[in-house]
C-alpha cells in the first residue's frame, strides 16, 4: 500500500513537472499566472485530493476541485487585470494537472493521467505548429473531414455485420470498416505533410509522401526529373524511399484485420523494407538542396473512398471467384493484376479472406506478389513520366527491392 501511494505522488510530480516546464518556457517576459512550481503543486494537490477521498472522506474531492478553481479563477483575474491576457491555455492546464494528479493516485487509471499528460505537453509545446496548420487548412478539407466522421462514426455502427450476398462473402460492415482504415492511415501521412511541409527535403517527401501514396511522389519526382535533370539522384532517393514505405503499411493494414498473418509476411516485407532503404541511401552520395512539391489528394474525400470500397468489393470477388474455379492459381493471378493499380484492395482482401477458407499462406503470398507487382509499376510510371534516365535509376534501385521479394516468395 506504501510503495502505491508514493508511486502515485511521483507519477503526479512526474506529470506537473513536464507539463510545467513547457508552460513556463513558452512565458512571455516571465508573466503568467502559474509557473513550474505552481504545477506541480497544483499536481501534487490532485494526488492529496484522492488519497484524503478514498480513505478518508469521500466528499473531499469536490471540496479539493471547488478550491482549485476558485484559485485559478482569481489567478486568471489578476492576469487579465495587469496583462490585459484573456487565453485560458494556462488555466485549463491547470485544472487538467491537478486531475492527472487525481488520477496518478489509482493504479488503475495511472496508466492514463500518463498517457494524458503526455498528449498534453505535446500539445502545448507544438502551439505554433498547430496554428500554422489550422491556418492552411482549406474549407474543402474541412467539410471531407467532417463528411468521412459521419461515415465512420455514425453510419458504419449501422452497417450490418454480416454477409448479405449469394457467395457468402460480402460484409458491408466489414467492408466500410477496411474503407475507414486505409483513410485513417492515409490521413497520418497527409497531416504529417500538412505539419511538416514535403517540400523540406528529400527525406520528408519521401517518408511522408509514401505514407499517403507513393505513387503521387513517384510521378512528382519524375516530373520534377524532367524539367531538372542536375537534382536526378535526389528524386531517385525520394522515389526508393516512398515506396520503400509501402511495406510498413502493408504490415499495419494486415495487423489490423488479421493478426495472425503477420509473423509470416515480416520476412518478406522487413526484407523488401530494408533493401530498399539501404539501395536509396546508397545511391545518394551527396547532400543535395531539392525541394518539390507533392500535390496529394484528402484522403479523407468521399470521392475516392466510395471508389476504394467499390475496387475492395470488385477485388473480394473476383478473389473469391478465382480461388473457387483456379484454385491458388487464380488467387495469385488475381492479386498479380490488382497490384498493377493498388496494393491496399488486394492486402485487406486477403487478410479478409484467409480468415474463412483461404489457406493463410496463399494469401501471404498473393499480398507479397501484389507489392512485388506494384513496385515494378513505379518504375513504368518513372519511364512514361520522366526521362530515360531516371527510369534506369529508379529501375536498378528498385530492381533490387523486387528479386529480394521475389527470393522471399521462395523461401515463405
Amino acid at each position: 500500500m506504501e510503495y502505491t501511494v508514493i508511486y502515485g505522488f511521483l507519477t503526479a510530480l512526474g506529470i506537473g513537472t513536464l507539463i510545467g516546464i513547457e508552460r513556463e518556457r513558452s512565458f512571455k517576459d516571465g508573466a503568467d499566472v502559474a509557473g513550474v512550481r505552481t504545477f506541480i503543486l497544483f499536481s501534487l494537490f490532485g494526488a492529496v485530493t484522492a488519497l484524503i477521498s478514498s480513505n478518508y472522506m469521500p466528499y473531499f474531492l469536490l471540496l479539493g476541485f471547488a478550491g482549485m478553481v476558485f484559485l485559478v479563477g482569481l489567478g486568471y483575474a489578476a492576469n487579465v487585470f495587469l496583462s490585459r491576457d484573456r487565453g485560458l491555455t494556462t488555466e485549463i492546464s491547470i485544472v487538467l494537472v491537478f486531475l492527472f494528479g487525481f488520477l496518478s493516485f489509482f493504479d488503475a487509471s495511472r496508466s492514463i493521467a500518463v498517457m494524458s499528460g503526455i498528449t498534453v505537453a505535446v500539445v502545448l509545446a507544438i502551439k505554433e505548429n498547430l496554428h500554422e496548420f489550422a491556418r492552411e487548412v482549406e474549407k474543402s478539407e474541412l467539410f471531407d473531414t467532417l463528411k468521412f466522421l459521419v461515415i465512420a462514426f455514425i453510419i458504419l455502427p449501422l452497417l450490418p455485420n454480416e454477409t448479405v450476398d449469394p457467395l457468402n462473402i460480402l460484409n458491408p460492415h466489414q467492408i466500410w470498416l477496411m474503407v475507414v482504415l486505409i483513410s485513417g492511415i492515409g490521413y497520418f501521412g497527409y497531416i504529417m505533410v500538412k505539419v511538416l511541409g514535403a517540400e523540406k527535403g528529400i527525406g520528408v517527401t519521401g517518408f511522408l509522401g509514401g505514407l499517403t501514396s507513393s505513387t503521387a511522389v513517384t510521378t512528382a519526382m519524375a516530373s520534377k526529373v524532367k524539367t531538372d535533370k542536375a537534382i536526378i539522384k535526389p528524386a531517385v532517393f525520394a522515389t526508393v524511399l516512398a515506396s520503400s514505405m509501402m511495406f510498413p503499411r502493408v504490415l499495419v493494414e494486415v495487423f489490423a484485420v488479421n493478426p495472425t498473418l503477420l509473423p509470416s509476411l515480416i520476412l518478406p516485407m522487413g526484407v523488401m523494407l530494408v533493401t530498399g532503404l539501404a539501395a536509396s541511401f546508397l545511391i545518394l552520395h551527396s547532400k543535395t538542396d531539392f525541394q518539390a512539391k507533392v500535390k496529394l489528394e484528402s484522403p479523407l474525400a468521399l470521392r475516392p473512398a466510395l471508389k476504394f470500397g467499390a475496387f475492395f468489393v470488385f477485388i473480394l470477388i473476383v478473389s473469391s471467384l478465382s480461388q473457387n474455379y483456379w484454385g491458388n492459381a487464380g488467387t495469385y493471378l488475381t492479386s498479380a493484376i490488382a497490384g498493377l493499380a493498388d496494393v491496399d484492395a488486394i492486402t485487406l482482401s486477403m487478410a479478409t479472406m484467409a480468415k474463412g477458407d483461404l489457406p493463410g499462406e496463399v494469401a501471404v503470398k498473393a499480398i507479397v506478389l501484389a507489392t512485388i507487382v506494384n513496385t515494378f509499376m513505379k518504375v513504368v510510371y518513372a519511364r512514361i513520366i520522366g526521362t530515360k534516365e531516371f527510369a534506369l535509376w529508379v529501375g536498378a534501385t528498385l530492381g533490387v527491392t523486387i528479386i529480394a521479394g521475389l527470393a522471399t516468395l521462395i523461401i515463405i
